[in-house]
């Protein structure tokens, strides 16, 4: 009995860590990009994460491939992500550079803005579970209907007023 309870204990306490890492990771990952490449990319990817849900969440995936559920949902995803990125991408032109350290603050909650949005696509449109179980952690920051809506609305929010052209 104690046993058990341990290694339950021992499991959650291990996932919970090794999620927490990968989106920590992530996250560095992400500002290291906005800061190298400039916010351009960031509001690129947070802009094309929107319009790859809906297509995920609506495309006839199953019909035309002829994959597993879950994996082509992700496929769908990233190939919609890759494509609307490019279009956004090149639509994107910034001739004003803000130095110091509000680069840093604008590349900080873009980042952060990205991961809650791509978490969020994770979660309700692909489906992730299926592939793969995560923490409570993150079913908690992510899957509840009212963090669903957070994740949606607050970048949204969030970008007209720290991003300062």
């Amino acid at each position: 009995m104690l046993n058990d309870i341990t290694s339950t204990a021992l499991t959650t306490v291990g996932s919970t860590a090794n999620d927490v890492l990968g989106l920590i990771g992530f996250c560095v990952l992400l500002i290291v990009w906005g800061a190298m490449q400039g916010r351009e990319v960031l509001i690129a990817t947070l802009f094309s994460l929107y319009p790859s849900m809906l297509i995920t969440t609506y495309f006839p995936y199953q019909y035309l491939t002829g994959m597993p559920k879950a994996y082509a949902r992700l496929l769908v995803f990233v190939f919609a992500l890759a494509a609307i990125y490019v279009v956004v991408r090149r639509q994107l032109m910034s001739s004003f550079f803000m130095g110091g350290v509000w680069k840093w603050v604008e590349v900080f909650v873009l980042a952060l803005c990205v991961v809650g949005v791509f978490g969020t696509a994770l979660y309700h449109s692909v489906n992730i579970g299926t592939l793969y179980t995560f923490s409570p952690l993150f079913n908690t920051l992510f899957l509840s209907p009212i963090m669903h809506i957070a994740w949606l609305a607050g970048p949204l929010l969030c970008v007209p007023l720290v991003v300062r052209s």
